[in-house]
């Protein structure tokens, strides 16, 4: 109650607009921006609008999902300054969750309370922005009582209260009393007060007294600290305590965790069974023990703890689980398409893409370097989702990438791909860039004898002429596609190449 109080006066009273809360992972930044954002929310016009950026690995991709936040889609002009002018007018407190791995994008943060002289940031980061505006207000972990305080001052302690809430959320007869409430002080002591930690820990209360949770504890030697000696001593514990829990499941549980790991963003109960092959008892199991959480109808683990699980699949061989990650994006993505060219309603499964925006971009990072043609196939089956929810930018980012690495991939696998590619830079005005993609797609129709996919790059290119102001050049383009489209008898493409004319 203390920090919330002293952050919203931040705000309120010192005139901050940048607040960025510090601290090491698991010590409950994520908890208080959101109180924060809860008690401040009524006195701003434009309310608080919460955006995780766990999922988010490239600094390259804050803009666009600040963007996508504010329903902010792809125009004329950079992305950048579409989001400033959206936020320029607003009241509005902005948190943005879990920054550490983007800053050096923090400047755009900079550049957004610039443009918007009414907007409140709060940032939660495990280091500091390091920019002019911020107010850094450390987060640290709980203070951890003398275990031999007097029953009536333990029980009215913090950490005491986390771990007795938990340890009754998996067991409602455990009890609070004279003889458990010292081992429970010693327990958090022993985990340096980190709530995320004592949670973890309180969830075991079902299988273990508080005595035998610090037994463990003392005498596990894995539980020692195992990272780095110059890491902070909270990290360190914070890792052995996700190494504690993890290894007190069973065979099949671990086998799941280290599995789920594979997903950035959380995902559904179908996508689990099929991406991990685990079964809905063991993701319980998963969510009993505090490592796994579910929100609505998704699954997600913390970020802190979806580290480790990598770590594990890594350790495993995660070839195997990454491919069927990626092959059922492109399997929902091809699905997708498919219903919006049979006229179905597009939105429920551009809708359900939304959803796994995170996912996508986990699977195009590994499948560019490890299995180009999929990648590739992925980018292209996306391509309404793309155009439709205003993503051009970003898909036209991963096309690059992947065609870039691309070596000895199928001709149509690649064309389509270019395609898109060509498509997209002309969407965001890369003239010279769409230009030069259309015409690799023009030669490997030739190459192929795709007289249909001839006619349509000729009046692609002839477009991208028309739009440079080559007029001369996208006349004598569209009149040599209708002569194609007449000859093939291809009534929906010669009615576009006459109308482009």
């Amino acid at each position: 109650r203390l920090e919330l109080a002293a952050v919203s006066a931040l705000f309120r009273d010192e005139g901050a607009r940048l607040v960025t809360l510090t601290g090491p992972g698991g010590t409950g930044k994520t908890r208080l921006g959101l109180a924060v954002a809860q008690a401040l929310e009524p006195e701003l016009r434009d309310g608080a609008l919460f955006i995780s950026l766990a999922p988010v690995s490239s600094p390259e991709l804050l803009v666009s999902t600040i963007a996508e936040a504010l329903d902010v889609r792809d125009g004329e002009r950079p992305l950048a300054e579409d989001v400033s002018e959206s936020l320029r007018e607003r009241r509005l407190l902005l948190v943005l969750d879990n920054f550490e791995q983007l800053l050096d994008a923090a400047p755009v943060v900079g550049d957004l309370l610039a443009a918007a002289p009414r907007l409140w940031v709060l940032a939660t980061s495990r280091a500091p922005l390091r920019l002019a505006a911020e107010h850094e207000y450390p987060v640290p972990p709980f203070d951890t009582p003398d275990a031999d305080l007097p029953f009536e001052a333990l029980v009215q302690t913090d950490v005491l209260r986390l771990f007795a809430a938990r340890a009754r959320a998996v067991d409602p007869d455990f009890e609070l009393d004279t003889v458990t409430a010292p081992d429970i002080a010693r327990v958090c002591a022993r985990l340096d007060g980190l709530p995320l930690a004592i949670e973890l820990a309180a969830a075991r209360s079902k299988l273990l007294a508080p005595a035998a949770l610090l037994e463990r504890l003392e005498r596990e030697p894995h539980l020692l600290p195992t990272g780095p000696r110059d890491a902070p001593a909270r990290q360190r514990t914070l890792a052995a305590t996700i190494r504690w829990s993890y290894d007190l499941l069973g065979p099949e549980e671990r086998v799941a965790f280290a599995r789920l790991g594979v997903f950035s963003g959380g995902c559904t109960l179908e996508a689990a069974e099929h991406v991990c092959e685990v079964t809905l008892e063991t993701l319980a199991s998963l969510v009993d023990n505090n490592l796994l959480r579910r929100r609505d109808s998704r699954f997600a683990m913390l970020e802190t703890i979806r580290h480790f699980a990598v770590e594990l699949l890594e350790e495993d061989g995660a070839a195997e689980v990454r491919r069927r990650h990626a092959e059922w994006l492109a399997d929902l993505a091809a699905a997708t398409k498919a219903a919006n060219l049979a006229g179905e309603d597009p939105v429920p499964w551009l809708d359900r893409l939304e959803a796994e925006h995170s996912n996508i971009r986990a699977a195009l990072g590994w499948a560019i370097d490890a299995d180009v043609e999929l990648a590739l196939q992925l980018v292209s089956a996306l391509r309404p989702f793309w155009e439709v929810r205003g993503h051009w930018a970003e898909g036209l980012r991963w096309a690059d990438e992947a065609l870039a690495a691309d070596g000895a991939t199928a001709p149509e696998v690649r064309a389509a791909a270019v395609a898109f590619a060509a498509g997209a830079a002309l969407r965001v005005g890369e003239l010279a860039r769409a230009d030069e993609l259309y015409g690799e797609v023009l030669a490997l129709a030739l190459e192929q004898g795709d007289v249909e996919g001839e006619a349509r790059a000729l009046s692609d290119l002839g477009t991208v002429a028309a739009v440079r102001g080559d007029l001369s050049n996208a006349r004598a383009l569209l009149e040599e596609s209708v002569e194609r489209y007449r000859e093939l008898d291809v009534p929906r493409g010669l009615a576009i190449a006459l109308s482009n004319l």
